[in-house]
C-alpha cells in the first residue's frame, strides 16, 4: 500500500490552499528561460496532477507516480500519468523537461535511491533538456513537534513529526468535514551538499536558484 493511498480521495481538498497556478507559472517561466524549444514535459511524483494541469496548457505532458489512487484522480482530469517508481522507471521515450516538485524527491529514503532517481532522469532527458527539482526540507530544518494547519474552517491537519537517522516521520490526522483520516508520510532530510554531490555524480551541471515554491529552499536546475 502506498503511503498516499489513504488520503487520495481528499488530496486536492487538503491542498486547496496551495497555489499551484502561481507555482506552475514560475516553473513555465524558468523553462522558457533555459530551453529554446520545450515541447515535452514529464512531471515525476506528480500526485493528482495539479501542476500538470497547468503545464498541459503549454506543453505535451505526462506524469509518473506510485500511488494508484492518485493516478486515478489525475486520469479523471484528463492527464496521462503512469504508475512508476521514480528511482527505476522506463517509459521508452525522452523529454525536453523533467520536473519533480513539492519536495517529492525526498521520498527517496536513501542516497542510493536519490542517485538512482537522478540517473533515471538523465536516461529520459533529451541532450539539450533540463531537470527542475524542488527540494524538501534540508537536514537540520525539520523540527520534531506537533504541528497543526488549518486549510479552512472545515479542514485541518494535525501532524506529529519525529525524525530518526535523517528519515522524517509525519503521523498525520486529517479532519475533513467531520471525518477523520490517518496517514503516515516518510521523507528523507538530505543536506544541500548531499543533493549537490548526488546531482554532480549523476553527470549533471547544477544551478541552485533562489526561486521559492512551497518549502522555501529554492530550485535545483540541472543540465547535461
Amino acid at each position: 500500500m502506498n503511503q498516499f493511498d489513504s488520503i487520495s480521495s481528499i488530496y486536492d481538498l487538503i491542498h486547496q490552499d496551495k497555489d499551484y497556478q502561481k507555482e506552475s507559472e514560475k516553473i513555465i517561466k524558468l523553462i522558457y528561460e533555459n530551453h529554446k524549444n520545450p515541447k515535452k514535459i514529464l512531471d515525476v511524483a506528480c500526485g493528482s496532477g495539479s501542476h500538470l494541469s497547468f503545464f498541459s496548457k503549454k506543453f505535451e505532458c505526462q506524469g509518473i507516480d506510485l500511488c494508484e489512487n492518485l493516478i486515478k484522480v489525475a486520469h479523471k482530469k484528463g492527464l496521462k500519468v503512469h504508475k512508476e517508481d521514480m528511482s527505476n522507471f522506463e517509459l521508452n521515450e525522452k523529454f525536453d523537461i523533467i520536473t519533480c516538485l513539492f519536495g517529492s524527491i525526498a521520498h527517496n529514503l536513501s542516497l542510493k535511491k536519490l542517485e538512482d532517481t537522478l540517473l533515471c532522469f538523465k536516461k529520459h532527458l533529451e541532450k539539450d533538456g533540463i531537470v527542475i527539482i524542488e527540494p524538501w526540507l534540508f537536514e537540520g530544518q525539520f523540527k520534531e513537534q506537533i504541528a497543526k494547519r488549518n486549510v479552512n474552517e472545515n479542514i485541518n491537519i494535525i501532524s506529529k513529526n519525529t525524525i530518526k537517522n535523517k528519515i522524517a516521520n509525519l503521523d498525520k490526522t486529517y479532519n475533513v468535514f467531520g471525518k477523520q483520516i490517518n496517514s503516515t508520510i516518510k521523507t528523507f532530510c538530505f543536506s544541500k551538499q548531499e543533493y549537490l554531490n548526488s546531482i554532480i555524480n549523476s553527470g549533471f551541471k547544477c544551478f541552485h536558484l533562489n526561486i521559492n515554491l512551497d518549502f522555501k529552499n529554492g530550485i535545483f536546475l540541472l543540465k547535461c
